[in-house]
């Protein structure tokens, strides 16, 4: 499965699956409301390295195009490496925060 870049899509790979994350406004409010905390709060989180576990398994399930039980996400995160799946959340905030572009320069 691949990403397109014209979606602002991330892939995520769990168990060598590729799953496909996508930063539409409906998944950006839910992540918002879902978490009781800003985008940009989440940013510094993330730049911070204080995101919590449970914080970046809410953003992989709300992105995800063919949405995965939480329970499932979370396993699979710990299984995979947690470093991978924050590499990749990091990646959609890129492109939320930057754009298209930020992706393509």
């Amino acid at each position: 499965m691949n990403a397109n870049p014209l979606r602002g899509e991330v892939i995520i790979e769990f168990d060598g699956i590729a799953y496909v994350m996508r930063p539409t406004f409906a998944v950006l409010a839910a992540i918002e409301q879902r978490l009781s905390q800003s985008l940009i709060q989440l940013a510094q989180k993330i730049s911070d390295e204080t995101i919590s576990l449970q914080e970046v398994t809410i953003i992989i399930e709300l992105s995800m195009e063919n949405r995965a039980p939480a329970h499932f996400l979370t396993e699979a995160i710990i299984r995979n490496g947690l470093s991978r799946a924050l590499d990749a959340v990091a990646n959609l905030f890129v492109i939320i925060f930057g754009g298209l572009h930020a992706i393509t320069q």
